[in-house]
């Protein structure tokens, strides 16, 4: 018979392929660069066609479209920070306490 192809796993992957959470089982840890990445090219898109919808609109070309890109950049960047760390989007009674909180 012939040898059945391995299946991948955690343990037979390289460390940087399993680090960006490219195996099958552990989707659902958390969210991946990838999910990061897609949101902040979203916002980017998002905001560049709304303003090159208004540029069209206004007959302004193309100052809408770079303030609409500039605008999607920010709030992408802003989008990456906050998913960065789940505790930072909580409010303050709900945040588990960390080192320099007082009790």
């Amino acid at each position: 018979m012939a040898d059945a192809p391995k299946r991948a796993t955690r343990d037979n992957l390289p460390r940087s392929l399993a680090a960006a959470g490219r195996w099958a089982g552990e989707r659902d840890r958390g969210r991946g660069w990838e999910d990061l990445l897609a949101e902040f090219l979203a916002a980017i898109f998002t905001w560049a066609g709304i303003g090159w919808l208004v540029d069209r609109w206004l007959d302004t070309a193309p100052w809408f479209l770079i303030a609409g890109a500039v605008l999607g950049n920010s709030l992408g960047i802003y989008l990456m920070w906050l998913r960065s760390d789940p505790e930072r989007g909580k409010p303050s009674e709900d945040r588990k306490p960390t080192a320099g909180d007082e009790p």
